[in-house]
């Protein structure tokens, strides 16, 4: 899917998302503050995220205001991607 399309398909399935790029810029707080290690698009990304601080942020939720998915990474169509997976794969397994 191409970047406008992934933000579609996140508009019409799900509750709400939000991106942001150097959220942690915003306080003067390190990149490591405002992300779980598991939060990275990969580890390698972490790195990469990590050396430059900093990164792209998509957080979702799907069907509630509860819960909610949040990846990071340097790229934000990978961000995107990953974050419809998830939002993909929870579905399947209902």
């Amino acid at each position: 899917m191409t970047q406008e399309e992934m933000i579609s398909w996140l508009d019409t399935n799900c509750l709400s998302f939000s991106i942001e790029r150097n959220r942690h810029a915003e306080v003067y707080a390190p990149l490591a503050s405002e992300h779980d290690e598991d939060s990275f698009a990969s580890q390698d990304d972490r790195r990469l995220c990590m050396a430059q601080d900093k990164a792209w942020s998509v957080r979702v939720y799907p069907d509630t205001p509860v819960g909610f998915y949040c990846v990071a990474g340097s790229h934000l169509d990978q961000c995107l991607s990953r974050v419809i997976e998830a939002v993909m794969e929870e579905r399947k397994g209902r």
